[in-house]
């Protein structure tokens, strides 16, 4: 039986032509190319969360910003938005956060961090309010978002913070309510500041003025004239709070009555 001797040379040159074409074969081609766009992705993601937790949020963005322009269907996807959010949070943009925690909401209603998302938003108008004196745009927002939170997620942990944050913005709310009352009393506009002092009863019955309320409104309707009224007030504070200031101030009033 006659041997067969292979040509060293000619065997390299087989496998080197194999192997260029099942490289270049489109079905090879693609999943290289595929493995290659998963390890990519992964790699930005986890730079930029290592940024992230390293608290250098600016880089962090660019990394979690690339990697949603270059791979929009990547499975860190959702996770990025959610970043995206919390880096422009951390860097106290409000502005922008607010529109990238919205957009995470709307993209993935059922994703895990959406509630912590919802508290975060409402955070962002609750960073952004003013005194009690000024415009209370901010609060309102607030207080809406944070609604959401009790409403939607009750079972989270973010109920009860968002509980807290709401107690807070409706007392901002009162308080703003009474400082209009105060200045229509100083102004002698007295109906205007009993119209004003009754919202915050009827609205805001749970915040911490409802004392200088019930105090005012009884001075109000003293300088109407109004000693049945003003009584009825006075005597309301008293009552519910018997150790308060303004409980010793409308004792001294009552007995000039």
């Amino acid at each position: 039986m006659n041997k067969i001797i292979l040509n060293p040379q000619k065997v390299l040159s087989v496998i080197l032509f194999v192997g260029f074409v099942l490289i270049t074969s489109p079905g090879c081609s693609k999943a290289t190319k595929h493995h290659s766009s998963q390890v990519a992705d992964e790699v930005l993601f986890k730079k930029g969360e290592t940024l992230f937790n390293k608290k250098k949020y600016a880089r962090a963005l660019e990394e979690f910003k690339t990697l949603k322009e270059q791979y929009p269907k990547s499975k860190y996807l959702s996770k990025t938005q959610f970043y995206i959010a919390e880096s422009y949070y951390a860097q106290k943009q409000y502005e922008e956060a607010i529109a990238a925690y919205q957009s995470f909401i709307n993209l993935y209603p059922t994703h895990p961090e959406v509630p912590q998302a919802q508290y975060k938003l409402g955070m962002c108008y609750y960073k952004q309010m003013l005194s009690a004196d000024r415009d209370q745009t901010n609060t309102r927002r607030a207080l809406e978002e944070f609604d959401k939170v009790k409403t939607k997620y009750p079972n989270s942990e973010y109920a009860q913070k968002a509980q807290e944050k709401i107690h807070k913005c409706r007392n901002r709310l009162a308080e703003h309510e009474f400082l209009i009352a105060e200045f229509y009393l100083r102004e002698q506009a007295y109906k205007a500041s009993i119209d004003r002092l009754r919202i915050i009863l009827q609205e805001y019955a749970d915040t911490d003025v409802i004392d200088k309320t019930l105090f005012y409104l009884g001075m109000n309707y003293l300088k109407l004239g109004q000693k049945e009224e003003a009584e009825l007030y006075l005597k309301r504070l008293i009552q519910n709070y018997p150790n308060n200031g303004y409980a010793e101030k409308a004792r001294k009033e009552l007995s000039n009555i």
